[in-house]
């Protein structure tokens, strides 16, 4: 797969992942517009993001702008992508 020159900031996840690179939007056959953008086609794991849950409720764009960055949530993301990639 080659990134295009410009990603749309809605594939800028508020955790920080890139949504284009993300196994579960490569896996949606569907035209999913990324973690920021419309809900339609999303994977339901994607709309239950307790992540995406937490930025929102602290009126927050994304993670690094919390004062508890980086949170279990956030460690806990690492440590899965680190032992799958």
């Amino acid at each position: 797969m080659k990134m295009p020159v410009f990603i749309q900031p809605y594939f800028f996840a508020p955790c920080g992942m890139n949504c284009l690179v993300c196994y579960v939007h490569l896996k949606n056959k569907k035209n999913c517009l990324g973690c920021l953008g419309e809900d339609t086609n999303k994977p339901e794991r994607c709309l239950n993001c307790e992540i995406k849950k937490c930025v929102k409720d602290k009126e927050l764009s994304h993670c690094f702008e919390c004062i508890e960055f980086p949170c279990i949530k956030i460690k806990n993301l690492d440590k899965s992508y680190k032992k799958r990639h």
